[in-house]
């Protein structure tokens, strides 16, 4: 496969590097530390100019570096699942005829409170019959309806109480069947957990479904019309019926999005 990414434009890239400076709160904390260690140093040796301009930018870089910590974990907070910190999330998604798929979702997680059960938001393009099952690492699944979002809610059970620290790795899957509609060409995921470290979407087509190129891209949100990002992938053997997209630290509520 022979990738071509490209951005939509320089406000594109603009927009997403200044978004990618919250994630680099732990660096500038650090940075503010040094500083306060140059500016003991500069007034140990008598300088008061130097000693002002350190302490200035190292209190300026603690303020800022606290507060892109704050922002994350407030938005950690407010997510589906405030216990629990995402590390990493495989989605496979299998289309089984025109009007059918399945859905299978593994995630890799470490408790940071006491939880039960881990919540996912998602929606299908169609009407048809839901069916979710438990795989691995946890005992039943069930989807709670909410007729006033676009969204239903996925909500996995463990079983027990996990307490702090535990990493936990769970599979489930869902079913869909009986659409209204043909299957439409593409699978998203919105990023709803700061700080996960990678996360892979797959595309299984059906056994006759033949593709000559695919797309990658991420958007602000689900709801945005407007790219920031496009990768085309010219698949060199058309037979070749697996997508895939791995996207290493997706940033927080992005889009991300595999077309075909």
């Amino acid at each position: 496969m022979k990738p071509q990414g490209r951005w939509t434009g320089w406000l594109a890239r603009f927009y997403y590097c200044t978004g990618s400076v919250y994630y680099a709160y732990s660096w500038i904390v650090t940075l503010g530390g040094v500083g306060l260690l140059a500016t003991g140093t500069f007034a140990f040796l008598e300088a008061p100019i130097l000693t002002a301009v350190a302490l200035v930018f190292s209190l300026f870089a603690l303020v800022l570096g606290i507060s892109f910590w704050r922002k994350l974990a407030k938005a950690r907070l407010c997510s589906q699942n405030p216990a629990l910190r995402i590390d990493r999330i495989e989605v496979d998604y299998r289309l089984l005829t025109e009007r059918s798929s399945d859905y299978v979702r593994k995630v890799k997680a470490k408790v940071l409170f006491p939880v039960e059960c881990y919540q996912a938001q998602f929606h299908w393009t169609g009407h048809g019959k839901v069916s979710s099952f438990p795989v691995k690492g946890a005992t039943h699944v069930e989807v709670v309806l909410q007729p006033r979002s676009v969204y239903d809610i996925c909500r996995v059970h463990f079983g027990e109480t996990f307490p702090r620290r535990k990493e936990h790795e769970f599979i489930y899957r869902q079913e869909f069947s009986e659409a209204t509609e043909p299957v439409r060409p593409f699978l998203g995921h919105t990023m709803d957990s700061p700080l996960c470290s990678e996360l892979v979407l797959r595309v299984h087509l059906l056994p006759d479904q033949e593709v000559k190129k695919f797309k990658r891209q991420f958007f602000v949100d689900a709801f945005s019309n407007l790219h920031l990002w496009e990768e085309e992938v010219i698949v060199d053997n058309p037979r070749n019926r697996d997508l895939e997209y791995v996207i290493a630290k997706p940033k927080y509520h992005y889009y991300y999005r595999i077309v075909w």
